[in-house]
């Protein structure tokens, strides 16, 4: 009878813990101020032109819309396919960055050892002026691709969402 409600008891534990493990996803999504984070493929390039409209830098291609969201640049992208939303691009800024201490750390130790394999296997593959600049962690299972900067920090230097329909 003990064993049995130890086990019970440890299952209950387990299964708690595993319900409550925040996704890779959702942590990124928590970082993001809640306009960009609830995003949905529901939306129409009109709503999101019209949610915004204060921001919005560039909307001369039908399939992006550029924002000025944190500072002085470009630094959202919000794309659409067949008028939908379809993807959101954020380049952080530093204060963002670095608030997110050891945040490639903790992604890092969440993936499985295929994931890591496959990671270093498709940063080494990169031939271009930025190799070695950035460390890309492609999690399409996630919907989501992350950007980090290749130096101690590690700061989190962008990353591209897709709705969680497109999983």
């Amino acid at each position: 009878m003990k064993k049995t409600l130890l086990c019970l008891v440890l299952l209950g534990l387990n299964i708690s813990h595993a319900l409550s493990k925040e996704s890779i996803r959702d942590r990124v999504l928590e970082i993001l101020p809640k306009e960009l984070s609830s995003l949905t493929s529901k939306e129409t390039r009109k709503d999101l032109e019209t949610k915004f409209s204060s921001k919005i830098q560039k909307k001369d291609q039908p399939d992006t819309l550029y924002l000025k969201y944190f500072e002085d640049k470009n630094d959202v992208t919000i794309g659409t396919k067949e008028g939908k939303f379809n993807y959101l691009y954020v380049e952080f800024p530093r204060s963002v960055s670095d608030s997110k201490e050891q945040f490639y750390s903790k992604i890092v130790s969440e993936l499985s050892e295929a994931q890591k394999k496959k990671i270093a296997e498709e940063n080494q593959k990169k031939i271009s002026h930025e190799t070695g600049r950035y460390i890309i962690i492609d999690l399409p299972e996630e919907g989501l691709k992350l950007e980090f900067i290749n130096n101690e920090q590690k700061s989190l230097h962008s990353a591209i969402i897709f709705p969680k329909e497109r999983q």
